[in-house]
């Protein structure tokens, strides 16, 4: 059985965040009682208590969000914490610092199996990167390293579901491109493109994922997805290739080589369909749908092994 462990303020002083936590704690004697009985709660696994407790805090703090997180992270489950803490500790570990080997040990299957719990540990995950992001005191440092970590922890999940999805487009596309007639420009010469559009929103899903990973990423200094390849851990590895190789841009016509799917991405029903509302601009940092898919129809260009 996973044993659950809510997040402890103490791992991120192992993780020389450089900050004091309680630097921006309210002098209002309510809210700091309440804010001390929310870290009670959390200490007993009382998750509902202490998001309970948090919300009646009237003043905003980066204390409040992070504990507000500790305790939502804690409703859905997350046994993040326990391969954290045992990693970080474990003075036989080799190679790289303590941050670089806990992204070196999470893997893909962190967020678990089933579809459902899968999916809500993803919202959760990206609502708590935002919430950290706009935390009230920008210059403290433990709240963007708390949601840079946050982001780390989703990144390799997100990569497995890119890949995944991305194979799966080759298939719909495949199809699409065998019984398009003319040009496929319109409805009446393009085919039903209910899997396509059923695919692709699986697409903005993860493109969603990728655009708050990366934002986070850059604010902090656990994780470096621009420094040298020799030197990047798992999570710097796959992200720094996913913006050198997915960040080109849409072309009318895409430079993929090869198959029936490549066909098809030139269809203008496709195209169309690829853009959404979403405008893509190479180079700019961020990932729209249409770059994945274009340029990472064959994951392996994007995500190395």
């Amino acid at each position: 059985m996973n044993t659950f462990v809510v997040f402890s303020i103490s791992i991120f002083f192992l993780m020389n965040c450089g900050s004091n936590l309680f630097s921006s704690l309210v002098s209002d004697e309510s809210d700091t009682a309440r804010m001390v009985q929310a870290q009670k709660h959390l200490d007993k696994r009382q998750y509902s208590e202490a998001t309970t407790e948090l919300e009646k805090i009237t003043q905003d703090s980066n204390m409040k969000r992070i504990l507000l997180v500790s305790a939502d992270m804690g409703t859905n489950e997350l046994d993040i914490w326990a391969i954290v803490k045992e990693i970080l500790d474990n003075s036989n570990t080799s190679g790289g610092s303590g941050i670089d080997n806990v992204f070196e040990t999470i893997g893909s299957t962190i967020l678990g199996d089933d579809p459902v719990t899968r999916s809500n540990r993803i919202l959760a995950i990206e609502s708590n990167i935002a919430l950290l992001d706009q935390s009230p005191d920008q210059n403290d440092t433990t709240a963007k390293n708390l949601s840079c970590f946050l982001a780390g922890v989703l990144a390799l999940p997100t990569v497995s579901d890119s890949t995944s999805v991305l194979t799966n487009a080759q298939s719909v596309l495949d199809e699409i491109a065998g019984t398009t007639t003319g040009g496929g420009t319109d409805t009446e010469t393009c085919p039903d493109l209910s899997t396509l559009n059923s695919t692709l929103s699986d697409m903005r899903r993860i493109k969603d994922s990728f655009t708050a990973i990366i934002a986070s990423a850059k604010k902090c200094n656990i994780l470096d997805i621009e420094d040298t390849a020799d030197s990047l851990n798992a999570v710097e590895r796959q992200l720094n290739s996913l913006i050198s190789n997915a960040d080109k841009g849409c072309q009318s016509i895409p430079s993929c080589s090869g198959g029936a799917y490549c066909d098809a991405l030139s269809l203008g029903c496709v195209q169309t369909a690829l853009e959404g509302n979403e405008t893509a601009i190479a180079n700019d940092g961020i990932i729209a749908t249409c770059e994945l898919v274009q340029n990472c129809i064959n994951p392996t260009a994007c995500f190395p092994n």
